[in-house]
């Protein structure tokens, strides 16, 4: 196991500021991350035992002593309740042969409660050593169970067909729904992808800048911070490297259009990263994937990979000279608290996910110490839009002070949960 272990470090270079990665990796090697192995790493990565455990204990996805074969993860949000989720929770314990926080005693099944999933309009729904099951009911419950004490496999358990658009791509292959139930200007396939990054040949940075100011866009994550002028922030601070991060932690109950963005556009999330990053002057790209979509990572470095390949990642993209920029994507661990901004920042170097004190700024210093931007994905797509199209186009969508539209996640008490694609308005 030493060996193996070994690999994994090697793979990441012996870099701790890699360690949630280092961690994952262990975690699907072995099952948990032990006191031991916390010795072991903590002598080859330099660091203090402590730190290491801080980082261990701190994520609601790592745990220190063996799980199960099989771990269920059960949502526990209030549309859950709605939907049937105690008659759910009542089944599992019966058939799996335990209560949830424990494993049954033949160490075949855990039981586990956790928050928002990003599954609220298809609940209640499970997470199963990292596949999706939605919309459980009792006797799925039992069949399920039945299935996997029969030897099956999680993907010869499944009970429904793959979902819609790319959740039946042969890297997602997942039973859940996109749900999209009204469209407009970012929820809009009609175009081509990474058109823009063809383009940018024609702008300048100082042009994306102003372009994106003029169009009053303000950030999506919740803040509403004019992404423009985040933008001027960062590039102007003098520094050997950039970052650009990309927010895909969503956590906040009920919220699921993140998901349905990186499921169906993320050429257009990766897209307005690239632009991004020309306007900043960013080198270093970061997505910051929340380990309950962890079901999309390879999807999306398959998409990534692609890019690379077409000269749209890399060095000297689209044929910019000196324009160097790549992505890529890390894993949460499970924490509520990592879509805040700074917080993040300390989970990417490989730290708990603890809010920072500010000032500084992260425009000022944030990952590593450089310069970093951070952007919501709803946001990215929006800046994709807005070059193509032109900041006016923009402006006659919604109101003077919020102009656009924002992409909604409805669920709960409603007959078609999904994704509202809304214009701002102004009601009296």
């Amino acid at each position: 196991m030493k060996n193996e272990v070994r690999n994994i470090l090697s793979k990441y270079q012996d870099d701790p500021h890699r360690l949630m990665d280092i961690l994952i990796d262990i975690h699907d090697l072995q099952g948990y991350v032990g006191s031991a192995d916390i010795d072991w790493l903590a002598e080859k990565l330099n660091m203090s035992a402590v730190q290491i455990n801080e980082t261990v204990t701190f994520y609601h996805f790592f745990s220190k002593t063996p799980k199960a074969r099989y771990n269920i993860y059960l949502n526990n949000s209030i549309t859950a309740e709605m939907r049937g989720r105690k008659a759910v929770q009542e089944t599992l314990e019966q058939a799996c042969g335990t209560t949830f926080g424990k494993i049954s005693e033949d160490g075949l099944f855990g039981l586990f409660h956790t928050s928002c999933n990003g599954m609220n309009d298809q609940g209640p729904a499970a997470i199963i050593n990292d596949k999706v099951f939605t919309n459980l009911t009792p006797y799925r419950v039992k069949k399920l169970v039945s299935d996997l004490r029969e030897g099956k496999t999680l993907d010869e358990a499944t009970y429904e067909g793959f979902g819609d658009g790319n959740n039946a791509d042969p890297d997602v292959r997942s039973m859940v729904f996109n749900n999209i139930r009204r469209q407009m200007i970012i929820l809009d396939k009609n175009h081509k992808k990474y058109d823009v990054i063809k383009l940018l040949k024609k702008f300048s940075p100082e042009g994306v800048i102003k372009t994106i100011e003029n169009s009053n866009l303000r950030g999506r994550g919740g803040a509403g911070f004019p992404t423009g002028l985040k933008w001027r922030f960062g590039r102007k601070v003098d520094s050997t490297n950039h970052v650009l991060i990309c927010n895909a932690d969503e956590g906040e109950p009920g919220t699921f259009k993140d998901r349905v963005m990186l499921t169906e556009f993320p050429d257009l999330v990766f897209e307005g990263m690239v632009i991004g990053a020309y306007a900043t002057g960013a080198n270093i790209g970061l997505v910051y994937l929340r380990y309950e979509y962890r079901y999309l990572y390879k999807f999306l470095n398959r998409i990534l990979n692609e890019m690379r390949e077409n000269g749209l990642l890399g060095k000297n993209i689209a044929g910019i000279k000196d324009f160097n920029f790549d992505i890529r994507i890390q894993l949460g661990a499970g924490a509520y608290v990592c879509g805040e901004e700074s917080a993040m920042i300390e989970s990417l170097e490989g730290k708990r996910g603890e809010p920072r004190d500010k000032p500084p700024f992260p425009v000022e210093k944030g990952y590593l110490g450089y310069p970093t931007i951070v952007n919501n994905v709803e946001t990215l797509a929006a800046v994709v839009r807005i070059v193509k199209n032109g900041a006016e186009w923009f402006r006659t969508f919604g109101t003077k002070d919020s102009l656009g539209t924002k992409l909604l996640s409805v669920s709960g008490d409603c007959k078609f949960p999904g994704i509202y694609e809304v214009e701002w308005n102004q009601y009296p």
